[in-house]
């Protein structure tokens, strides 16, 4: 389902190791107490992609491209892309 604005963001999280099974569960809490995910899913480069279920949610979040500290995984970088 298509905007008139154009396409949805979503937010791209780097810095979590691969391995880190409690950084990423982690990063997936911190993302959930934003709303409700749509999609959490990681890409073959290793980064973490987050879709919410409410464009506001997703709108709100990707504003933001930083490096920041979450509770569990340490400081990771937050950028996004659209699809």
């Amino acid at each position: 389902m298509g905007t008139a604005r154009g396409k949805k963001r979503k937010l791209v999280i780097s810095g979590v190791e691969l391995n880190d099974t409690r950084a990423y569960q982690a990063v997936k809490f911190w993302c959930e107490s934003f709303g409700e995910l749509k999609k959490f899913e990681r890409r073959d480069n290793g980064n973490l992609v987050v879709d919410w279920r409410s464009k506001s949610v997703n709108d709100m979040v990707c504003r933001v491209q930083a490096n920041v500290f979450i509770k569990g995984a340490g400081s990771v970088a937050l950028s996004w892309i659209q699809s």
